[in-house]
């Protein structure tokens, strides 16, 4: 409840400050809706106000925060929907939670007796794969949460048996799993390993990920470099991407959509590598610490990136430059962060405990839906001018659409023909929609004079 307390006053804090009785007709209305905030104040708030939030289509003012793991969290995935996210987490367990209502599905997944490094989703959304300390590849039933093991063989010391890291091929066929310094390909289907394993780093793997049309596998290594592998043959492709002592160990890769951009985490920063030349095109600064994790969007136009300065940071792909100011809000380290498949919401895992789900402001239009409170109210809702219709308490009688840049301020408030302030809505600079007594507010990118 108090982190709750801490992130809702952050993010509402302009009107809050500006309204502070606003706190429950604008405020508290627009919190995600699994919080204990949300559950313990929102009854008491429905009361004397002339409009009820009916609906927020992915409005997200303020980060959800998803409890249950009992330590850190290592890894978190979309499903290929976007319905489901996967994580999995120091206490050797696997949950699955509802992306949208920010609840788990089902009991935790148990099986593992080491801390689960990776989990994800098979391309077809079907399956999990799960990567340990316990030095196994684990596969389950996505809905039932029933799956058959992937045992890893070979008799390793304990110190060198961690699976770091586990990937799905494109195609869902293969799975291919970091052990220490060699990584190792499996037959999704089969359990069976597939050819040797592929050895030629000097250091500890971190990071394996299958190239989009799934001939290639990047790889990420303590050694300081980054070695491209051909699946078919198992042999390196060209010489390693080597950033030498001043770019230090090499913690995360990530594909760009199309294969034409490789990114990887380092200490500190960023780099992003044409693959076609094998060369660096951009060196992204601005973290303080390792960065344990990096995503491109699915259009390949933004980089997300996670690091130990409990940090998440949105980048430019085209320009190399930082979107908008760091999220914040983990108290530890952020080891995985994950783009939605539409590209609208992110997911983070921290030692913290927590996963997050942030909203990202894009392009597309956003929609609040009011619906005129079902209780007494001596409030009356007209939005100027006055030759617009009153939408309480009475129904108006035909549809009506007009631009609301005029009479939204950028504050972002709604007002009666009066000035008084009726609801304020984070979305400035678009439409409002009155349907037989709804108001539906409809944003687009932020008026530019």
């Amino acid at each position: 409840m108090t982190q709750d307390g801490i992130q809702f006053i952050e993010s509402f804090y302009d009107v809050i400050s500006t309204a502070a009785l606003h706190t429950y007709i604008s405020a508290l209305p627009l919190a995600p809706m699994r919080t204990l905030l949300y559950s313990t104040y929102i009854v008491e708030s429905v009361a004397e106000r002339p409009w009820v939030v009916s609906n927020a289509d992915g409005v997200c003012s303020q980060p959800q925060i998803l409890h249950g793991h009992n330590d850190g969290v290592r890894s978190v995935a979309f499903s290929p929907d976007g319905s489901k996210i996967v994580s999995g987490s120091v206490d050797k367990t696997v949950w699955i939670w509802d992306a949208q209502q920010g609840v788990p599905l089902g009991e935790p997944i148990q099986g593992h007796t080491g801390t689960v490094f990776g989990a994800v989703f098979s391309p077809d959304g079907l399956r999990i794969a799960s990567g340990s300390g316990d030095g196994t590849v684990h596969q389950w039933d996505a809905s039932s949460h029933r799956g058959n093991s992937v045992g890893i063989p070979g008799q390793l010391e304990w110190q060198r048996n961690r699976v770091l890291c586990v990937a799905y091929s494109p195609d869902g066929s293969q799975i291919v799993s970091c052990l220490h310094d060699s990584i190792h390909i499996w037959d999704a289907n089969t359990g069976m390993a597939i050819g040797e394993p592929l050895v030629g780093h000097t250091g500890r793997v971190d990071c394996v990920k299958f190239s989009p049309d799934g001939k290639q596998i990047a790889s990420a290594s303590y050694d300081k470099t980054i070695r491209i592998w051909d699946v078919q043959t198992g042999l390196t492709i060209g010489e390693p991407l080597y950033r030498g002592s001043a770019g230090g160990w090499v913690y995360s890769v990530a594909w760009s959509p199309n294969g034409s951009l490789l990114a990887s985490g380092l200490r500190y920063s960023i780099h992003l590598w044409d693959m076609q030349t094998r060369q660096t095109i951009f060196n992204l600064q601005g973290h303080t610490g390792n960065i344990y994790s990096v995503m491109f969007s699915p259009d390949g136009s933004k980089l997300v990136s996670a690091t130990g300065d409990w940090t998440i940071q949105l980048w430019d792909t085209q320009t190399g430059q930082c979107i908008g100011k760091p999220l914040q809000g983990h108290n530890n380290i952020i080891w995985s962060v994950a783009f939605s498949p539409d590209g609208q919401l992110i997911a983070s895992g921290s030692l913290d405990k927590t996963v997050r789900i942030w909203c990202i402001q894009g392009k597309q239009p956003r929609k609040i839906s009011f619906t005129p409170c079902p209780y007494p109210s001596s409030a009356t809702a007209t939005l100027v001018p006055s030759n617009t219709p009153s939408f309480h308490p009475g129904p108006p009688t035909n549809d009506t659409t007009f631009s609301y840049m005029d009479y939204v301020g950028g504050d972002g408030w709604i007002c009666t023909s009066t000035g008084q302030r009726v609801v304020w809505v984070p979305i400035p600079g678009g439409k409002i929609t009155v349907d037989l007594g709804s108001l539906t507010v409809e944003g687009r990118e932020r008026h530019k004079a």
